[in-house]
């Protein structure tokens, strides 16, 4: 089933809705983006093969989205690494818990690998803020590495 789902998102096939971000266009369909990501599914309007434009966001960030939210899983470490940040707060902007969480998960582990708690306090501090787009990962991404 899971493998229909990626073979339905990439082929676009009834596709009933468009994303344009940058210079690339992905196909999608509203009854999936309910059930998944239901703020994605929040910008359409009902209208047949709308074409939502998504702003200041890479493509591949948004083509990742797109992918987990139709069952796949999430990039892999190395893309994580690299994208990490961009994915939380897409993750964020979109509700996307499951990938945010993956995203975080591969970070943490790459950091708590590079970074011993006497060089990164705040990575292990308890994180009291109710805010929940603010995680732990959050003050650490915003530390320098210098």
């Amino acid at each position: 089933f899971g493998r229909n789902m990626l073979n339905l998102r990439e082929s676009e096939e009834f596709a009933d809705v468009f994303f344009k971000v940058g210079n690339e266009k992905f196909g999608a369909h509203r009854l999936i983006l309910q059930v998944n990501a239901s703020v994605l599914a929040n910008f359409c309007d009902g209208s047949h093969n709308q074409i939502i434009h998504i702003k200041d966001m890479d493509p591949r960030v948004f083509g990742y989205i797109l992918q987990f939210i139709y069952g796949g899983n999430p990039p892999n470490d190395a893309e994580m690494l690299k994208h990490g940040k961009e994915i939380i707060d897409a993750c964020n902007l979109y509700g996307v818990v499951g990938l945010k969480i993956a995203a975080e998960s591969a970070l943490v582990r790459h950091l708590s690998w590079q970074c011993p708690r006497w060089r990164c306090p705040k990575m292990f501090e308890k994180d009291t803020s109710k805010d929940m787009s603010r995680t732990r990962l959050g003050h650490v991404l915003d530390m320098s590495w210098t």
